[in-house]
């Protein structure tokens, strides 16, 4: 029965995602919802802190979805900052029509940034140098030198 919040979900659907970070609710051909994108997110976090996720060099499908399964609640997130924990926490506990407390997980990745000594206000290296470029032609302009 479809909700104000959506629609139920159907079985089966194809895969869809990259088998690295998919969840494993993509492996069992599950239709996915907000939490399964969380999850693909907190295995990308997971890489960044570790180097590696345990299933990185595995092309199996059914075994890469075992080790998804054997490894997440595992020491994957205790080797991270204690924030990690909550945000899986969270994510782990929803159905396919909640919605995430989006607020709470950004301020736990802010948490995070700003423990590592982050300045989410600061630009990007990339933001940076495009703004210097456009300061270096708008000179270039304004003093004529520019065909």
């Amino acid at each position: 029965m479809p909700t104000k919040h959506g629609k139920l979900p159907t079985q089966p659907c194809n895969f869809r995602g990259t088998l690295r970070y998919a969840s494993p609710n993509a492996h069992k051909k599950m239709e996915l919802g907000r939490s399964d994108d969380l999850i693909s997110l907190l295995y990308m976090m997971i890489e960044f802190f570790s180097g590696k996720l345990p299933w990185a060099d595995t092309y199996n499908y059914d075994e890469i979805l075992q080790l998804k399964l054997e490894s997440i609640h595992s020491s994957l997130i205790q080797r991270m900052p204690p924030e990690f924990q909550a945000f899986e926490d969270h994510i782990y506990s929803l159905d396919y029509l909640d919605e995430p407390d989006y607020a709470m997980l950004t301020q736990l990745l802010c948490t995070v940034a700003s423990k590592a000594g982050i300045d989410l206000n600061e630009p990007f290296e990339w933001e940076a140098e495009i703004r210097e470029q456009k300061e270096i032609i708008q000179h270039k302009k304004n003093n004529g030198t520019m065909n």
